[in-house]
């Protein structure tokens, strides 16, 4: 556990060095901030941050860069300072658009601009509910999957399916499906499902394969935008493989959409999202309005400024709600 004073210094460096990007030296932060601590006091300190591992020694100075370890302490630090402070952005957006496609570029290009960060949209319909599920067998490998909404649209997906699941368990699971999902979203539908009762392991397995293919499902009520394409040249000009697989993964969509559990904001780094991705992040919201669930994601290296995009977002969602 960090004392009170190697917290004040970590934040410290951490949100100097976002700011300027390069390495922080004790001579520096004394210059800077009113530490009221000697120059031999703040080298221990820093010293002390460096081996419990928040900190990395630069090669080429006498100061410190932040490590994983630290920023996550940095940004959970201001995550909870920026929670208790009412927003201080405006947003010239209007959320009760029907118009899916001008409310979804209008997000992207307002918090693109703002962020100077590669901003990625994705807005999911809600409104259909499920009416009814039915699986039918076609044969000892292969099931049918038919979803009825309460629209009167049909979807129906074929899955594969162990030898060892029964006529008998399609019928109970059929029965146990339409009780818990009938006037659900398929959102809904996905997550209910994940927390089904005890099953043998070739029913846990094809639920998890049913699991899939309703998000698949879902995914065909989701539109998604981008926009701060140059400022994604900007973040990784000095990494081209990054910026190549980032940019590939957009134009082909597939580009990894992180959703949180609640319309809080998360930050995840590099191999959290993707083993590809290396010096990147993701600051990431989702919420839903009027029965549209809008996901964001602002993209850029791992040294973002995180105190304003952070607060940007908490205050966009502060406008929303």
């Amino acid at each position: 556990m960090l004392t009170d004073r190697q917290e004040i210094i970590l934040h410290f460096i951490v949100d100097d060095f976002l700011n300027v990007s390069m390495p922080i030296s004790s001579k520096r932060l004394l210059e800077k901030y009113p530490l009221d601590v000697s120059s031999a006091t703040v080298r221990n300190e820093m010293a002390e941050l460096e081996d419990l591992g928040y900190l990395s020694k630069a090669h080429t100075s006498s100061g410190r860069i932040p490590s994983r370890k630290g920023l996550r302490k940095y940004i959970n630090n201001i995550s909870k300072e920026i929670e208790s402070v009412p927003s201080q952005f405006d947003f010239d957006i209007n959320f009760d658009d029907s118009n899916l496609n001008r409310l979804g570029q209008g997000i992207a290009q307002t918090l693109s601009n703002k962020t100077q960060h590669l901003t990625y949209v994705t807005l999911t319909d809600e409104k259909e509910v499920v009416k009814g599920v039915y699986l039918t067998s076609i044969s000892d490998t292969l099931v049918l999957l038919v979803i009825v909404f309460d629209s009167e649209a049909v979807k129906q997906v074929t899955i594969e399916k162990s030898k060892d699941i029964t006529q008998n368990d399609l019928e109970e699971l059929t029965r146990e499906l339409n009780f818990l999902l009938v006037d659900a979203s398929i959102n809904e539908s996905v997550n209910i499902m994940t927390h089904l009762g005890d099953k043998r392991p070739e029913v846990r397995s094809f639920i998890q394969m049913l699991s899939h293919h309703m998000n698949e499902l879902n995914s065909e009520n989701s539109v998604s935008f981008y926009s701060g394409l140059g400022f994604l040249l900007r973040d990784f000009e000095r990494d081209v493989e990054t910026l190549t697989q980032l940019y590939n993964d957009i134009e082909n969509n597939r580009l990894p959409i992180l959703t949180n559990k609640s319309n809080g904001i998360e930050v995840k780094f590099g191999e959290e999202i993707d083993t590809n991705y290396q010096l990147l992040s993701i600051i990431s919201s989702n919420f839903t309005h009027n029965d549209v669930t809008l996901n964001l994601m602002i993209i850029g290296s791992e040294f973002m400024g995180y105190q304003k995009i952070i607060s940007l977002l908490h205050a966009f969602n502060q406008k929303e709600s």
